[in-house]
């Protein structure tokens, strides 16, 4: 399973060819969005049309939510690495998302000479959100 996060879905609805691109070239079995990333995409909306919009579009995607063990799960994600990560609470819901599925969660390259803009992040691995590394 992939998991897309909040930017690279931002780049998609604000008409990124490169995000369209990747995600057209994507099975749509094999996608799904965490619930929190559905629920900063609304934040960001700044209308009712807007919002009626992103509705549509996420209606149409398959949401994973997380389960209790899994807030636990992020909370002690949360209490070893934020000193050193300067990673929020959205992010550490999104890493605990990933272990139950052992997904890969794609977000858009912090670096930009790279050839593909997005990085495929595993769920397997350690849990600090860096280009090449992975979250659990």
């Amino acid at each position: 399973m992939i998991l897309i996060d909040t930017d690279v879905l931002v780049d998609y609805l604000r008409g990124s060819a490169a995000a369209k691109n990747w995600l057209d070239n994507v099975r749509d079995d094999a996608l799904a969005v965490p619930g929190i990333v559905a629920m900063e995409l609304v934040i960001g909306c700044r209308s009712q049309r807007e919002l009626r919009e992103l509705e549509s579009f996420v209606d149409a995607l398959t949401v994973v939510w997380p389960e209790a063990h899994e807030f636990e799960h992020s909370y002690r994600l949360l209490v070893a690495h934020r000193l050193t990560s300067g990673l929020g609470i959205p992010d550490w819901l999104i890493a605990a998302d990933l272990h139950p599925f052992f997904a890969h969660l794609v977000i858009r390259q912090f670096v930009s000479f790279t050839k593909s803009p997005f990085a495929v992040l595993s769920g397997r691995s350690s849990a600090k959100r860096k280009q090449g590394q992975g979250l659990a």
